[in-house]
């Protein structure tokens, strides 16, 4: 089994985690995405989930993708993120395998709890940027309303905007008198 993100700028699907697989297979392994079969590819770009109850059979083309070869099954449930596909978790056997109504029902839900959880993450990342961009506005609001000493409100400001934009380096470059002299 695994879950793999699509990346839709690359055109690729990547491992991001796995189980199942060989121990010497990377994570982040990518697979572009024009070797999947038109009807994976077809089904991911609308959702639906993808049940291969024999590969050798239903759709051979699939093996030049797998990570194993001995795979006889393959089933694939679409992540779905903001209304668009953000990746799938696969299911595999070795054997070929016809799954129950009630198990591809189980399975979608587990998808679709996996999907909400990602969102929370994505969720909980965006509040944290935004907190962090607010506290960095806050202290150079209190920087400029405490001291009337330029120097310190241009280094809490030049403070925040490394932390802020994660840099080495800033500076300020302070021009004087008519003649525009640094």
């Amino acid at each position: 089994s695994t879950v793999m993100y699509l990346n839709e700028q690359t055109n690729q699907v990547s491992i991001a985690a796995f189980h199942g697989l060989p121990d010497d297979t990377p994570l982040g392994l990518t697979i572009p995405m024009d070797l999947l079969p038109g009807k994976i590819l077809q089904a991911l770009q609308v959702g639906d989930p993808i049940i291969i109850n024999n590969v050798d059979r239903d759709l051979p083309a699939l093996r030049r993708v797998l990570v194993r070869p001995d795979i006889q099954a393959f089933f694939a449930f679409p992540l779905v993120s903001d209304d668009r596909i953000a990746g799938f978790i696969t299911l595999s056997s070795l054997q070929p395998r016809n799954p129950s109504e009630t198990e591809i029902h189980t399975y979608q839900l587990l998808a679709r709890l996996a999907s909400a959880s990602l969102d929370n993450v994505r969720l909980f990342e965006s509040t944290n940027r935004n907190l962090m961009r607010m506290s960095s506005l806050r202290r150079v609001d209190l920087a400029i309303s405490a001291s009337f000493d330029l120097n310190i409100t241009l280094n809490v400001v030049l403070d925040q905007v490394a932390t802020y934009l994660k840099v080495d380096a800033v500076n300020t470059i302070m021009m004087r008198g008519k003649l525009k002299r640094v």
